[in-house]
């Protein structure tokens, strides 16, 4: 295993074709786990600024990131 390109590791484990097949299974898996996790907040997030408009989006939004109020 070689870091960034540039600084060789010693395997934490010996070579195992069977177990990187395994290991290759349960990371497919839990990077799918995680795409939908996030697409399900995504689609949270515009639910309720679209359809429900109570406001939580902006209050996430830190208040320096905020457009200003037009005092006009």
């Amino acid at each position: 295993v070689v870091y960034l390109g540039l600084l060789p590791l010693p395997a934490p484990v010996p070579e195992d074709r069977a177990l990187a097949e395994r290991l290759e299974i349960v990371h497919i898996s839990l990077a799918i786990a995680l795409a939908l996790l996030f697409a399900a907040h995504l689609a949270g997030v515009l639910y309720h600024h679209l359809v429900r408009r109570d406001g939580v989006l902006s209050r996430m939004i830190p208040p320096a990131a905020r457009a200003p109020a037009d005092n006009a």
